[in-house]
Parts: structure tokens; sequence; C-alpha cells
């Protein structure tokens, strides 16, 4: 099915060793989410955590770990939207693109931005537009507007 897999983790929490971190980097490998949302652990006061268990993780193994996380993910996201190149989307209309008043940006029924030209266009926010995507980043699709 036409869907994204978005997750949020949590890199060099209390104790975590390196084959744990492993174990996530490949299941991270293993599902190729379309998005990953990535922190490094930080103790915060009043939490069970921070009463329980030392944050033991040195901060250059976590600035370390999470580089590898993103790098991998930034690869797979770019994938991901590169293989709906040629396809047609449907997108819900937000307003303008934050880069361009000229251009209009929504969101795919996936959730992954799409942008396109205002120009001859007759979408309004809220309305939801046939896309062409003809070009990819890692989180932004770009087409044409095709019509109804």
């Amino acid at each position: 099915p036409d869907i994204a897999l978005t997750t949020d983790i949590i890199c060099g929490f209390c104790s975590e060793t390196e084959e744990e971190f492993l174990d996530t980097y490949r299941l991270v490998q293993d599902v190729g989410f379309h998005a990953a949302f990535v922190f490094k652990y930080s103790e915060r006061k009043h939490t069970i955590a921070a009463r329980k268990y030392p944050d033991d993780v040195p901060e250059t193994v976590k600035s370390d770990r999470i580089t590898r996380i993103v790098d991998m993910q930034t690869a797979i996201a770019l994938r991901k939207n590169q293989e709906m190149i040629g396809r047609t989307v449907t997108a819900l209309v937000e307003g303008n693109a934050k880069r361009s008043t000229e251009q209009w940006m929504g969101k795919a029924d996936n959730s992954v931005t799409v942008v396109w030209e205002k120009s001859g266009s007759r979408a309004k926010p809220g309305d939801l537009v046939p896309i062409a995507v003809s070009r990819a980043s890692v989180t932004t699709l770009f087409g044409k507007e095709l019509p109804a």
C-alpha cells in the first residue's frame, strides 16, 4: 500500500549498548521508514528515568549514533520520494509554499509534502488536487497540477 510509516527514536538511552543501538539501526534499515524523528536522550528532572537510571552513555557516543541513524534515514527518505517520480498523488492544498508565494504546498494522502506552481491553478486551501510528481527531495515531492 502507499502508506508512509514514521517513527521517533531516542539514541543513547541509559546504559544503551552498541549492540542495542545496532538492533535499532537494523530495524530502521529493514522497515524503511519514510521519516524518523531522532533525538539524543537527555535526562529530564522528575521523570522515572532520571530517578532510576544513570545517564551513562557519553555525549560523543550519543552524537555518533544519532549521526549514523540520521544519515541512513536521509538516504531512505530520498529513495522513497524518488520512487514517486512519474506517479500521480492527490494533495490536500494547505497554502503557500514556504519558499514562494507563486507555489502551492500541500500534503499527499501519505502525509508527504507536495509543492507545485500556482500558475494556471484554480486550487484553494482545503481542495484535493491531483499532482503529477516530476522531482523529489528528501522531504518534498514537486510536480504539476493535473486537471481534476
